[in-house]
Order: C-alpha cells, then sequence, then structure tokens
C-alpha cells in the first residue's frame, strides 16, 4: 500500500516539475469558496422569498377556501396553483444542494437528505418571514408604484381567480335563487367589479343565510345557459377583504 501512494506522489510531482499540471494558489481556493458560499446564501435568499410569495399569494387571493368547497373547489385549486413557480422553487433547490456538494460536510451526505434538509432550512425561513408583514408590505408599495421593480410580480397576488369563477367582494343584492357580489380593495386592480351568482335549487339548503352587506369569497361554475351557478361560499370578516 506504502509502495503504491509513493508511486502516486512520484507520479504527480513528476507531472508537477513537467508542467502537465499546475499548482493552483491558496487564494484560487479561497475566493472559490467565498463565490460558492454567496451564490448558496444569494439562492436561499431568492427561494426562501419565491415560498413566502406563493404562500401569500394563495392565502390572500382566497385561493386556500377553494380546499373547502368539495371536489369542485379542490379541481379549482389546483388548476390556479402556481406551477411554474413551484417549478421554479424545485429548480433554485436542486441548484442550491449541487453548490452545497462542495462543502465537506454535505460531499458525502447523500443527495435526497440534502435535498431534504435545505427545504426543511427553507420552510423555517419562509415561516419566520411570515411572520413579518414582508409581501404585504411590497405589495402595497407596488399597488402604490413606489418599487415598480415588484409591481409585475405583486400587481395580481391578491386577485382571486376569477376566471376560473371565483370572487371576493360585498353582497349587494340577494334574490330568491341569486345574488350579486361586489369587490373593491381600493387598490384599482381588475378584481373591482361585481358578479351575479345563481344558486340551483339543490344547494339552497346548503349555503349559510347570506343577507345585503356581508363578505364573503365564492365560486360558481358556468353552466352552458350562460349563469355561473355557486358551488362553495365563505363568510369573511371585513379584514380579510383587506
Amino acid at each position: 500500500m506504502n509502495n503504491k501512494q509513493n508511486d502516486l506522489k512520484k507520479n504527480i510531482l513528476s507531472k508537477i516539475d513537467s508542467g502537465k499540471i499546475k499548482m493552483k494558489p491558496k487564494i484560487y481556493f479561497t475566493a472559490k469558496t467565498v463565490i460558492v458560499l454567496f451564490a448558496v446564501i444569494a439562492a436561499v435568499v431568492v427561494l426562501s422569498f419565491l415560498v413566502g410569495f406563493a404562500v401569500f399569494s394563495i392565502r390572500a387571493s382566497s385561493r386556500l377556501f377553494l380546499l373547502g368547497f368539495g371536489n369542485a373547489g379542490i379541481w379549482t385549486f389546483l388548476v390556479t396553483f402556481p406551477w411554474l413557480l413551484l417549478v421554479t422553487e424545485i429548480i433554485l433547490l436542486i441548484f442550491v444542494d449541487i453548490l452545497l456538494k462542495y462543502f465537506k460536510f454535505a460531499y458525502k451526505t447523500p443527495f435526497i437528505y440534502l435535498m431534504a434538509g435545505t427545504t426543511v432550512f427553507v420552510v423555517l425561513i419562509s415561516f419566520f418571514t411570515s411572520t413579518i408583514p414582508v409581501h404585504e408590505t411590497l405589495y402595497q408599495e407596488a399597488v402604490e408604484q413606489k418599487i415598480p421593480i415588484f409591481e409585475t410580480i405583486y400587481k395580481d397576488a391578491k386577485r382571486p381567480p376569477e376566471e376560473n369563477g371565483v370572487f371576493r367582494g360585498v353582497i349587494i343584492s340577494v334574490d330568491d335563487d341569486a345574488f350579486t357580489i361586489f369587490s373593491d380593495d381600493y387598490d384599482k386592480d381588475k378584481d373591482d367589479g361585481q358578479q351575479t351568482i345563481s344558486i340551483s335549487k339543490e344547494r339552497l339548503k346548503y349555503i349559510p343565510p347570506i343577507r345585503i352587506g356581508d363578505f364573503a369569497v365564492v365560486a360558481c361554475k358556468q353552466e352552458k345557459d350562460g349563469r355561473c351557478y355557486l358551488y362553495g361560499l365563505k363568510k369573511l370578516k371585513s379584514a380579510e377583504m383587506k
């Protein structure tokens, strides 16, 4: 064994002497470590931001209520889920773990365990930032056009997926088999307006009593007769409308 090590050492030294292998200064490895570490930190920050934004958007747009509206609500939730954002987050997560393999503490760790640990770490950071109104503040700044760079990202963050039959607002009229909901969250975006929701006879006995002035998030399905029929309703407190 010692002879093999000696032979290997002599072989490496001879290649260094002949110029086939060039020695690199210590500063090269230090700089490389710093760059990789900076890339890891930057990627983790961006990843945590995106996870926090996704949670903020799902919750603020009232899409989370869809999970309580039966199979139709669950399907709409899945259809309107920000899958592209999730894919981006997964790619970033893999990128972070590939970079972490550069360090000794992670080199011998199985990749699946490394990903699990990184995921938990990112979720904890995102949970911590969710206790601070970071995304709410950025949303307000974007709405007021104080931070143009975030305007595209945040402009529809709170908007319910109206194109999929989900509306949030105040009830302004109630009839025997329909009601009208009006939304105005004072940010002058696409979700300001009114929508008439029809109620089938089968659904009437399952929904809570609704009155003019009630705040609610509703979900309806467009039928062939051109009317949007209610399949889910959740009353809200006025604070949840902001």
